[in-house]
């Protein structure tokens, strides 16, 4: 992939090896603005992996400030918890199609990613 490919050329790439499930279709302004972010990346040595580092490292930032009780911060949790952590998981998910690299480490990182999202969500019904 080079930066000249449009981004619909781009899209049609990763729709076209998308799985269909509920879960996939969950968030599609994420996909529309995820694009942009996933085109910048593509000539650049980001891999998808570091995406979901950064993803894992924001949403714990975010269940941080969840955790206090000021509203201002709880504010600032949600947007970062929620907003970022679902652009971030689209971009690797996107970047990992179109640069078609796919890892054992990525795929276990990504199950991290997730069971930790679950489990920082259960904690808040829990707190």
């Amino acid at each position: 992939m080079r930066m000249k490919d449009s981004i619909k050329e781009l899209r049609k790439i990763c729709d076209s090896k998308r799985f269909i499930n509920s879960l996939e279709n969950k968030n599609k302004l994420a996909d529309y603005i995820s694009m942009y972010i996933t085109r910048l990346l593509l000539n650049t040595k980001i891999t998808p992996n570091h995406i979901t580092i950064l993803n894992i490292i924001v949403t714990v930032v975010g269940f941080v400030f969840l955790l206090f009780g000021n509203i201002m911060l709880i504010l600032i949790g949600m947007l970062i918890f929620f907003s970022t952590a679902f652009f971030l998981d689209t971009i690797d998910g996107q970047l990992a199609r179109l640069k078609k690299t796919s890892s054992l480490v990525g795929m276990h990182l990504e199950a991290i990613y997730h069971d930790l999202t679950h489990l920082m969500l259960s904690g808040l019904g829990f707190g």
